[in-house]
């Protein structure tokens, strides 16, 4: 199944949307280098902090499809409520403290990082080299692909288990990428599924429960 709308359509969405938050961006771009300090400093207030970030940028890439991209495709609305059920899951775990950041020297705080790097920077670069130059272009902090982007690179920063529901919204939304990315020429968002598996695979394998063999006894089987 082809995407039921074109290019130029999703353009005008994006330049619809970006012009009418104006200067939100710019205020997500503030909030995203503040996670990030916080998710540095770890702690439980600074994993707060950060968790609150993480749920105003799904709010506003909720509103996004909720208004703009609601012209265009007739997924919209569930996109919509998919996003709000994320920003809800974030806001949660700020409050009862579900997140745990503190960035350490190693791989999966590289990954994060570049990943982060990718969708706060490299993200509209790539864009507008393809020709999506803002406002005709998903902007960060406001729109769905650079937000999962980034989403998925801070949560490479947690030093403790992210619970999975966390992880499925965010996960879902990089496959939905692959066919903006290969049939509207959205440059930017190849990198969104390999992005989804990469995080989410790390996590899981960090996380996952480990098992301890009990050491033999001495002696066992001896007569």
């Amino acid at each position: 199944m082809g995407v039921p709308f074109g290019s130029q359509q999703l353009l005008d969405a994006f330049e619809q949307f970006n012009r009418a938050v104006w200067p939100m961006p710019l205020v997500a771009y503030a909030l995203a280098l503040l996670a990030l300090v916080l998710a540095v400093r770890g702690g439980r207030g600074a994993s707060a902090g950060a968790a609150l970030v993480l749920a105003l940028l799904w709010a506003a890439a909720a509103a996004f499809h909720a208004s703009a991209f609601a012209r265009v495709s007739p997924l919209a609305p569930a996109f919509a409520a998919a996003f709000v059920v994320q920003a809800v899951l974030f806001a949660t775990a700020s409050v009862r403290g579900g997140l745990s950041f503190h960035a350490r020297p190693g791989g999966l705080t590289t990954a994060g990082l570049s990943l982060m790097l990718y969708a706060a920077a490299v993200y509209p670069l790539v864009g507008a080299l393809a020709g999506h130059a803002y406002p005709r272009a998903p902007a960060f902090g406001v729109t769905p692909c650079p937000n999962t982007i980034f989403t998925l690179g801070l949560l490479l920063l947690t030093d403790r288990p992210v619970p999975r529901r966390l992880l499925v919204i965010p996960f879902l939304w990089s496959l939905f990428g692959i066919p903006a990315a290969l049939e509207l020429g959205m440059t930017e968002d190849l990198p969104l599924p390999f992005a989804g598996v990469l995080a989410t695979g790390l996590l899981l394998g960090r996380d996952r429960p480990r098992v301890h063999r009990r050491p033999a006894a001495r002696g066992a089987g001896a007569r």
